[in-house]
């Protein structure tokens, strides 16, 4: 929302909201176009606002930290404060998007497709700025008064209230250098000025990197407030009786804090997993290893009572990893492609999640039905009385295939889910799968069982908000479509787009060019050509395994499949970094330095 100190009368094409603050009603320009061109020709520079969502204003859509330096408080300070911030909230499960102040200071923004109430999100981040000011005593600071803030950080949340604002994304502060309040990646802040982009050098930054609020926003995807605010306010570590949420995902931030750590792939025994856990600031340095180990193994015991798959499973050394499949190979030098996200992934997210909660059944069954559609399907909405919500077709021509759609809506948790309703219409309409679609099932272990016994497949809107978030397509969306929950099946999906064959294939493939490169230019100098070493699928199998065996401490080899997977790959024209010896295709020769 933009606010208008004194607004009067505007045209009437200005849109406007009427709110209700403390001292009375009020009323606020609302965030438009033609109401932002009227502002600035009547001397607007900065843009302010509490971020409301775009249906009520009393509900968030983002919840906002400020980080502030006061005395001789650095602008480096304020970077770790944000780094620190950042782990915090991820050991809670949720991310945010860090936003150059413009000055000195910097904001952290924390999508919300739920719209809690501004109260409850205060007081939730209230806390963990006070947890952050006592573990950081010499960092950070939360007292208000100037006179006691010291040469620290300050740190509020009080403007996640109707009527109290902060800068918004990419608006101009009222400075002489006019600098941008400018989003950035987190990858950007070690290297980016606070005070890096202003009036005049703001246009080459959009043309670089484009609108980046929007696209880490999409990145997030449908990030929900249920489970931060069920989490204890006072942030403490709890060990006995670590617990699930309603949506099946673990709490505890012993928890949280290992599944950022085993992202990577490697196992962990509890004393690795504390030393780093602490290192990166996800946990209290007052963690003992006993209490790693118990809440892991309780956590795993409490998953598999409520019917759920446990995230971390501890292999036969007693180590803890991911439950999904092993990677120890070393990540790649260059990223893997992105995929980008469904077209105008944010809307489509943010309506399921109004909807669902909705009066009107139609309008939640064709957000489902736009929902897949965004994701590639050929979507049918129908409804009404004795008859499916609706179905997508994966138009994939001979390998296509059609799911029914049943639509649940609930202001949380579907307390009559009815899995064998979602199956209901699988003949009649010759169909493969079944959906059972809702904001959340809780714990419903009596659930699972139905959704195996029908054979239904349950979504709840967060998994189609990280579906969409994604760019997932109809192809790899089929290994989803089996009996239970479906966010563990996306989690595998996610999980083998960085772990699986892209990932191994590239690392193949950089070695051999890295290392057939090498002893191509060894041999040119120390004698004739045709003496030189032959790249063939044993020799290359040779080369990679000694990398990965030795050098990086892999316990996996690569396979001759592997092997010919990256012959095809860098003997593509389209690639160009190896060709083929002769018309045998038994052996290549790299062409040049990658």
């Amino acid at each position: 929302m933009t606010f208008e100190e004194g607004l009067h009368q505007p045209p009437s094409s200005i849109p406007t909201v009427d709110v209700a603050l403390k001292h009375g009603p009020a009323t606020f320009a609302a965030l438009a176009n033609n109401a932002i061109m009227w502002q600035a020709h009547r001397g607007a520079i900065a843009f302010l606002g509490w971020s409301p969502t775009p249906g009520d204003p009393a509900r968030v859509a983002y919840g906002r930290i400020l980080l502030e330096p006061s005395g001789l408080a650095t602008s480096a300070m304020v970077k770790e404060t944000a780094r620190i911030f950042r782990a915090q909230l991820q050991s809670h499960g949720l991310r945010a998007i860090p936003l150059l102040g413009g000055e000195s200071g910097m904001a952290l923004w924390i999508p919300f497709v739920d719209g809690p109430t501004y109260g409850a999100i205060r007081a939730r981040l209230d806390a963990l700025a006070d947890e952050v000011a006592r573990e950081h005593p010499t960092l950070v600071t939360t007292r208000r008064p100037i006179s006691e803030r010291g040469d620290r950080v300050h740190v509020a949340a009080s403007s996640n209230a109707v009527g109290r604002f902060s800068a918004l994304p990419y608006t101009l502060r009222a400075l002489d250098a006019l600098p941008v309040v400018t989003p950035i990646a987190w990858d950007e802040l070690a290297s980016l000025d606070i005070g890096a982009f202003t009036a005049t050098t703001f246009a080459d930054r959009l043309a670089a990197r484009g609108d980046v609020f929007a696209g880490e926003v999409v990145a997030i995807g449908g990030q929900t407030s249920l489970a931060f605010l069920k989490d204890d306010a006072r942030l403490s570590v709890s060990v006995a009786f670590p617990e699930i949420a309603s949506d099946g995902e673990p709490r505890g931030r012993i928890i949280r804090a290992a599944l950022a750590i085993l992202e990577d792939g490697k196992p962990r025994d509890a004393d690795a997993l504390l030393a780093e856990a602490i290192a990166r600031d996800l946990i209290p340095k007052t963690t003992s290893r006993k209490d790693v180990y118990t809440e892991l193994s309780e956590y795993i015991s409490r998953a598999i009572g409520h019917g759920r798959t446990p995230k971390i499973i501890q292999d036969v050394d007693r180590r803890f990893r991911r439950n999904l499949p092993a990677d120890d190979w070393p990540s790649p030098q260059k990223p893997l492609p992105a995929r980008e996200p469904a077209l105008d992934a944010q809307r489509i997210i943010a309506r399921l999640a109004n909807a669902s909660g909705g009066d009107d059944p139609a309008v939640y069954e064709q957000a489902v039905c736009d929902a897949f559609a965004a994701l590639g399907f050929v979507t049918t909405h129908l409804g009404g009385e004795a008859a499916p919500d609706g179905y997508a077709d994966a138009p994939l021509g001979v390998a296509g295939y059609r799911v029914m759609l049943e639509c649940k809506r609930a202001a949380t948790i579907v307390m009559e889910p009815d899995a064998a309703e979602a199956a209901k219409y699988v003949g009649a309409y010759h169909a493969q799968y079944a959906t059972l679609v809702g904001p959340s099932f809780g714990q419903d272990v009596a659930l699972g069982g139905e959704l195996l016994t029908h054979s239904v497949t349950a979504f709840t809107n967060d998994d189609l908000g990280k579906l969409v978030g994604a760019g997932a397509d109809p192809y790899e969306m089929r290994a989803i479509f089996v009996p239970g929950f479906a966010a563990e099946r996306i989690e595998a999906l996610l999980w083998e787009r960085d772990h699986g064959a892209r990932k191994r294939l590239a690392v193949v493939c950089e070695i051999l060019a890295s290392a057939g490169w090498r002893n191509q230019r060894t041999a040119a100098t120390s004698g004739d050509p045709t003496d030189a070493p032959r790249i063939d699928e044993d020799a290359a199998m040779m080369l990679v395994d000694e990398r990965l065996l030795g050098n990086e401490g892999s316990l996996r080899p690569c396979t001759r499949a592997e092997v010919r997977a990256a012959f095809a790959h860098l003997t593509d024209p389209l690639v160009g970094l190896a060709v083929w010896v002769d018309e045998t295709h038994a052996a290549i020769v790299i062409t040049r330095n990658s």
